[in-house]
């Protein structure tokens, strides 16, 4: 994996150990979906499919199984909004509505969900990923993704998911295997190509060994 000098999330940032080094996975997952989640309690595993619709893969979509083995902690948590939103848009200014906004939403609270609740919402409504990073050090690795959930129970809320486990698997719908700096590398591609104006080649080739 190329060196980074990210800055350690907070959750993973106190739950990993000293040393470890964060990479960022925006370019490759930011405005993908999770659109399925998995997990084995007694393998110690979860799952999530994730599709990423704008980064091609010989033509197609790209559909990817995130595997993290030998998991000692998934931790959830939402912003949960303030009950009272009594903003009136049509009293405000374009400036004074955002500040408004702004506002409302810093009363926000965060609150911890259990796993069955995430499944659910996901099952019934895709997550929208804004960000995500990949943290790792000696036989440890951990995932952060952030987002939004539009599914019931937990219809629009910020959403921060957090897991820690041994290694990281990724595997394309395909059955072929995809290195993290592969995956990184197509979406560093798109968004090359996009602040060009111009479509992202296609990615794809044999699988990684």
């Amino acid at each position: 994996m190329q060196e980074a000098n990210y800055a350690l999330p907070d959750i993973l940032g106190a739950l990993m150990p000293k040393g470890s080094v964060c990479n960022t996975l925006w370019d490759c997952l930011h405005d993908g979906e999770i659109i399925n989640c998995r997990e084995d309690r007694i393998a110690r595993t979860v799952e999530l499919d994730i599709l990423v619709s704008h980064l091609p893969y010989r033509e197609h979509e790209l559909r990817i199984s995130v595997l993290l083995t030998d998991v000692t902690a998934a931790l959830l948590q939402i912003s949960e909004p303030y009950p009272i939103n009594d903003i009136d848009n049509t009293k405000l200014d374009r400036h004074e509505r955002s500040a408004a906004i702004d506002a409302y939403w810093a009363k926000a609270r965060i609150d911890s969900i259990r796993w069955q609740e995430f499944q659910q919402s996901v099952y019934d409504s895709p997550l929208d990923i804004y960000d995500a990073d990949l943290v790792t050090a000696l036989g440890k690795t951990g995932l952060r993704i952030t987002g939004g959930l539009s599914g019931d129970p937990l219809h629009e809320r910020y959403c921060e998911l957090n897991l820690i486990g041994t290694e990281l698997k990724i595997t394309r719908n395909t059955g072929a295997i995809l290195t993290v700096d592969a995956l990184r590398e197509m979406g560093r591609e798109y968004w090359d190509a996009f602040s060009r104006n111009k479509p992202a080649k296609v990615t794809g080739g044999e699988p990684a060994q």
